[in-house]
C-alpha cells in the first residue's frame, strides 16, 4: 500500500493554516465593508431567505428560521457536480466518508464516525419515508445506489434527530425531496461510463381531476474492474464487481388531502470474491434484495391546525449466496466434493401507523403525535450442502495448527491435511435445512413512540424543542430529546446551538444471528445512546458565504464487535464512553458567473473503550473547486483530498471535472471525468485490499418533455 508522502503532509498543514487565515480575513472584511450585491443576478442572501425546507421539523419552514445546522443541495448543484446518486453527492461533502466494505458495498460515515457496513447512524428518507431495512437498520442495505435523477433538492439535517424521526437518526438525516408536477413536466436521460457502468431514467408528472402525481423509473448498472488480485490460494483473477439497481417511485396527491407514496427497489449484486474473502470465485457469491416502501395517508390544514394520518405496509426480501469454499479448489473438494455452498432467504414485513397534529399560536407552534411500528422477520430459511451449526462444533484451538501451516506454506491444500476429523463430516446433499440451522431466528419487534415538538420563531431568534419515548418489545424503552436555538447577531450572521441525545436500537442481525462461526448475535444488547453538542456560526452575504460547525459526540453502550477468540466475534455493548470531536468549514465566494468554494472536515480527537480503527475515518477530508455557470454551459473543476486513513493506506487527492451543455431548449449533454490524473486509490478493508477506480468518464444526454 502507498504511504503518505512528505509533500502531502505539508499540503494538509498548509491547508489548515489557509483555512484559519481565510476565516479571519473573511470575518474582518465582512464587518469592515457594507454588504452590497455586486452581481444582482445571483445572491446567496436572497436565495436563503426564499428557501423553505421540511426535514428539520416535518413541516415547511423558512430556512432562515431553522435553529438546526442544515445543508440544502439544489438541483442545479446536483447537475453541475454530475452527481448521479447519493454517493456521488457525498464526494462533495467532506463531513461524509464512503468506504467500500468487505463485500464492496458502500459503508457511510459522518462527522468523524464510521462504524460498519450497516451505516446505522446515517438515515436516508425520500419525501420523509425512511429507507432503512428493519433487519439491519441501514438505508444503504435497502438501496446501495439511491439515485438522484428524480430529486429536486437534498436536505441534510445534522445532529441527534431520534426525537423526531425515531431510532438510528443519530448523526445525520438525509431527506430526498422529489419533483412535483409544479416543478417539471417530465424528463428522460441515459448516462454511460468507460468502465461499462450505465444510468438511465424516466421521470414524468400528471395532473387531472383533482389528482396530481409523479412517477419515476431508474435503472443503474455498476461494473468496477480493479485489476489483478491474488487470493490466498495463489490464484490470480481480474477482480470485478457487478451490481444492478432498478428503482421505481410513485406519489399521488388529491386536493382533498389524500395521498399515496410507493417506493420500490430491486437490487442484484454479484461479489467478485467468495464470502469468506479467501478465494477469487464470485460466480456463486451474490445478494439479491427487494424492498417495497409505501405510505397511504390523509393530511389537511385548516387555519392554525394541521393534521397528518398515515399507514404503511413495507416489505423486504433478501436472497444471498454463500460461496464459502468453491469446488474448483482441491482443498475444498477434499472437505466436500461440491465445496461448501449455501443460499439464505429472509422475509420481513413492516406494517405501521402514524399520527401527528400541530397548532400554531402566538406563543409558538405545538406539534405532537405517535408512531406505531411492527418489524417482523416472519420467514427465514437456508439451502446448503453442509450444516451451519456444525461449524460451531469445532474446537478453535484445533484450527490453530492448520492455520499456522497455511501461513508457513501458503497452501490451503497442505493446511487441509491438518484439519480435525470433525471437518470431514460436514458434507450432506444440497437441500433445504431445518429451521434450527437458519442463520437468524424468526422475530417480531413492536415499537410504540409518542413524541412532542415545540417551535418558536421570532425575527432575531428561534427555539426548537423535541422529546420522544420509544418502547421496543425486545429491547426496552429509550428516551431521546434535542434543544436547538438560533440567535441572529445581524441580518447576515447567525449563531446556532444544538444539543440532544439520540438512540440507536440494536438490529435483528446484531441480536439474533446464529449458526455463524465468525460472528455471534447477542440477545442482551442494550440501546446505544449518543449525546451531541453542535454549535455553529453562519454568515450569508450577497456574494460570500461562510459556515463553521463544531461537533462533540459522546457514545454510551456503543454496539461493536467484540473479539471472543482468534476466529470469532460477538456483538456487544462497549463499557465506558466513546468521545469524538470534529469541525466542518464551508466557504463560497461568487465572482459574476464564477464560484470559488471549499469544504473541509476535521476530526480533532477520538477516545474511548473501542479502538480508533473501529471508527475508520480520515482525520482530514476536504473538497475545493471552481464552478462556472453560464446561459448554455456549466462546469465544475474540483479536488478531493484525504489525510491518512489507516496504517496501510496513506493520504491522497483526486482531480475531477464535470460539465453540462444545454444543446437546445430541451436537450442537455453531460460530461464527467473522475480521477483526471488516474491516481491509485486504496480502500482500507479487512480483505481484499482493493484498488479504487482509476480515471473514468461519464457521458450523458438528457431530454426534457
Amino acid at each position: 500500500m502507498k504511504k503518505s508522502q512528505p509533500w502531502q503532509e505539508t499540503f494538509l498543514k498548509a491547508l489548515s493554516r489557509l483555512t484559519k487565515f481565510l476565516t479571519f480575513l473573511f470575518l474582518f472584511t465582512s464587518s469592515a465593508f457594507p454588504q452590497v450585491a455586486q452581481f444582482p443576478t445571483f445572491s446567496y442572501y436572497l436565495v436563503e431567505r426564499e428557501l423553505r425546507i421540511i426535514s428539520a421539523t416535518k413541516e415547511s419552514i423558512l430556512y432562515t428560521s431553522v435553529p438546526r445546522y442544515v445543508r440544502v443541495i439544489t438541483r442545479e448543484e446536483i447537475d453541475r457536480w454530475g452527481a448521479r446518486n447519493l454517493f456521488d453527492l457525498f464526494d462533495h461533502l467532506p463531513e461524509f466518508y464512503v468506504r467500500k466494505s468487505d463485500f464492496y458495498l458502500n459503508a457511510v460515515g459522518a462527522l468523524g464516525i464510521r462504524q460498519s457496513y450497516f451505516s446505522e447512524k446515517v438515515q436516508v428518507l425520500i419525501d420523509g419515508i425512511p429507507l432503512a431495512d428493519p433487519s439491519n437498520g441501514s438505508s444503504f442495505s435497502t438501496n446501495n445506489n439511491i439515485s438522484l435523477d428524480n430529486v429536486k433538492r437534498v436536505e441534510i439535517v445534522y445532529g441527534p434527530m431520534t426525537s423526531l424521526y425515531g431510532f438510528n437518526a443519530s448523526l445525520v438525516v438525509v431527506n430526498l425531496v422529489t419533483y412535483s408536477p409544479d416543478d417539471i413536466k417530465g424528463k428522460a436521460g441515459v448516462h454511460v461510463n468507460t468502465d461499462g457502468s450505465n444510468d438511465s431514467y424516466l421521470v414524468g408528472t400528471f395532473s387531472r381531476s383533482g389528482f396530481k402525481g409523479v412517477y419515476s423509473f431508474l435503472y443503474r448498472e455498476d461494473r468496477a474492474p480493479h485489476g489483478e488480485y491474488t487470493d490466498w490460494s495463489g490464484r490470480e483473477e481480474n477482480l470485478s464487481f457487478y451490481s444492478k439497481h432498478f428503482t421505481y417511485y410513485f406519489k399521488l396527491e388529491n386536493s382533498n388531502g389524500l395521498y399515496f407514496n410507493f417506493y420500490g427497489v430491486n437490487r442484484d449484486t454479484s461479489f467478485p470474491i467468495s464470502l469468506t474473502g479467501v478465494i477469487v470465485n464470485g460466480s456463486r457469491s451474490f445478494a439479491d434484495r427487494v424492498a417495497y416502501l409505501n405510505r397511504l395517508g390523509f393530511k389537511r390544514k385548516e387555519g392554525n391546525f394541521f393534521l397528518d394520518v398515515n399507514l404503511h405496509l413495507n416489505w423486504f426480501y433478501l436472497k444471498r449466496g454463500y460461496n464459502l469454499c468453491p469446488s474448483d479448489l482441491e482443498a475444498c473438494r477434499k472437505l466436500n466434493r461440491d465445496g461448501f455452498y449455501a443460499v439464505e432467504k429472509r422475509y420481513v414485513r413492516n406494517p405501521g401507523f402514524s399520527f401527528l397534529a400541530s397548532y400554531s399560536s402566538p406563543v409558538g407552534k405545538f406539534f405532537g403525535g405517535f408512531d406505531f411500528d411492527v418489524s417482523h422477520l416472519y420467514r427465514t430459511k437456508i439451502d446448503a450442502n453442509f450444516r451451519p451449526s456444525s461449524l460451531l462444533s469445532f474446537d478453535f484451538e484445533d484450527l490453530l495448527v492448520p492455520y499456522q501451516v497455511f501461513l508457513e506454506t501458503g497452501s490451503l491444500t497442505e493446511a487441509a491435511n491438518y484439519l480435525p476429523p470433525s471437518a470431514f463430516s460436514l458434507g450432506i446433499p444440497y437441500k433445504t435445512l431445518p429451521s434450527d440451522e437458519s442463520i437468524m431466528d424468526k422475530v417480531r419487534r413492536v415499537t410504540l413512540s409518542p413524541y412532542f415538538q415545540y417551535l418558536l420563531t421570532r425575527k432575531t431568534y428561534s427555539l426548537l424543542f423535541n422529546l420522544r419515548v420509544d418502547r421496543a418489545t425486545d429491547v426496552g424503552s429509550a428516551f431521546s430529546y434535542s434543544i436547538s436555538t438560533l440567535y441572529r447577531l445581524s441580518d447576515s450572521l447567525g449563531l446556532k446551538l444544538n444539543f440532544g441525545r439520540a438512540v440507536r436500537v440494536p438490529s435483528f442481525e446484531e441480536m439474533y444471528v446464529k449458526n455463524n462461526p465468525i460472528l455471534l448475535g447477542n440477545r442482551d444488547l442494550k440501546f446505544e445512546k449518543m449525546t451531541s453538542l453542535m454549535p455553529s456560526l453562519e454568515y450569508t452575504g450577497a456574494t460570500t458565504q461562510l459556515k463553521v460547525l463544531f461537533s462533540f459526540s459522546w457514545i454510551k453502550d456503543l454496539i461493536y464487535k467484540e473479539l471472543v477468540n482468534g476466529f470469532q466475534k460477538r456483538w456487544n455493548n462497549a463499557e465506558g464512553t466513546v468521545k469524538v470531536k470534529g469541525m466542518l468549514v464551508t466557504f463560497k465566494k461568487s465572482f459574476g458567473n464564477y464560484e470559488l468554494y471549499f469544504d473541509v472536515g476535521r476530526r480533532f480527537s477520538y477516545s474511548g473503550a473501542v479502538s480508533k480503527d473501529y471508527f475508520q475515518f480520515p482525520d482530514w477530508r476536504g473538497v475545493a473547486g471552481l464552478a462556472y455557470v453560464g446561459t448554455a454551459f456549466e462546469s465544475d473543476f474540483n479536488t478531493e483530498f484525504f489525510s491518512r486513513i489507516s496504517d496501510d493506506v496513506g493520504g491522497y487527492y483526486l482531480l475531477n471535472l464535470s460539465t453540462k451543455w444545454k444543446l437546445r431548449e430541451r436537450y442537455s449533454l453531460y460530461l464527467k471525468v473522475k480521477n483526471l490524473l488516474d491516481r491509485d486509490v486504496y480502500y482500507p478493508a479487512t480483505w481484499p485490499k482493493l484498488v479504487g477506480e482509476g480515471r473514468n468518464v461519464w457521458l450523458g444526454l438528457e431530454y426534457y418533455f
